[in-house]
């Protein structure tokens, strides 16, 4: 599992960086972790603040201000058919915590285990590729909510 967690890790600095790359100019103020209802992983999503409607542009191909932080309105993303980066966690983390978790698993009875869940680990991922990618690349990220 713990290959797994770096894979993610590297996916998300990965992923992140190549929609930085391309949107940056348009002032990225969000970045986010997109979820099924499962909490599996979808994909990972941007806005700029250049996507915000205003009088000057036409209304439907802008973010009205009510709708600036809905996820599902957001153009920029990775993509979810793909067989790399993301989307190869989709199943991983189900799998594993299904297995984990089913009544009698010894997992659960050993106190060198640490009990997180499906949503604390992914949160303590994205935490960590955050603060990784700042690291790597130099990037002032204080600008963009997470």
């Amino acid at each position: 599992m713990l290959n797994h967690l770096q894979n993610l890790k590297d996916s998300l600095i990965q992923e992140f960086f190549q929609l930085y790359e391309q949107y940056e100019p348009d002032q990225l103020y969000a970045c986010a972790l997109v979820l099924n209802e499962y909490l599996g992983i979808d994909y990972l999503a941007v806005s700029s603040t250049r996507s915000l409607f205003s009088e000057q542009e036409d209304s439907a191909e802008y973010l009205s201000e009510a709708d600036k932080w809905n996820v599902e309105k957001w153009r920029y993303r990775t993509q979810t058919h793909s067989a790399q980066g993301l989307h190869q966690f989709k199943n991983i983390f189900a799998d594993y915590f299904k297995q984990r978790y089913i009544y009698g698993n010894p997992l659960l009875n050993s106190p060198d285990t640490p009990q997180y869940n499906h949503l604390e680990l992914l949160l303590d991922i994205f935490q960590q590729a955050k603060q990784a990618l700042s690291n790597a690349y130099d990037l002032d990220l204080s600008q963009i909510v997470f």
